[in-house]
């Protein structure tokens, strides 16, 4: 499970997809989403808190799943479709999305095709970690409301 940190705040603080190495991306991103899904009063040692952060990043998947969004690619945000092509893609594949995410992030080409590629690499890949994670967050709200649970608040 992933503890909640802060946001940044301001756009120049935030690091594009093309500026983010290859082998960092997955924790830009898991840093990222926790503190959007946490925001400012999360206690990290409440296990409703958690549970809180890892439904919301859950959710946050199965939307990267379904297809990332013209703003996301415009402005070069790294998500989860790109952090499960990182994984995916072999060396020349992923430098050839990143040439391509910088043509359309300068509105040189359509995003359609970028985020069909994204798709081709991260489907598998991605539905498989939301399963799995979401399987995690439905076992702990088990636990949570379990009233026979000794870890039961």
């Amino acid at each position: 499970m992933v503890a909640a940190t802060s946001e940044p705040s301001a756009r120049s603080t935030l690091r594009l997809v093309t500026e983010i190495p290859r082998t960092e991306l997955r924790g830009v991103v898991e840093r990222s989403s926790a503190a959007r899904a946490a925001g400012p009063s999360v206690d990290p040692d409440r296990p409703i808190s958690v549970l809180g952060v890892e439904l919301t990043i859950c959710a946050q998947m199965f939307e990267a799943l379904a297809g990332t969004s013209r703003d996301d690619l415009w402005q070069l945000r790294p998500t989860w479709a790109w952090v499960w092509t990182a994984e995916a893609a072999d060396p020349a594949s992923w430098a050839r999305g990143i040439r391509w995410a910088r043509q359309v992030a300068e509105r040189r080409s359509d995003p359609a095709p970028l985020a069909r590629f994204l798709c081709q690499f991260s489907a598998r890949r991605g539905v498989g970690e939301a399963h799995d994670r979401l399987a995690r967050a439905l076992a702990a709200v088990r636990v949570l409301t379990d009233v026979t649970s000794p870890t039961s608040p």
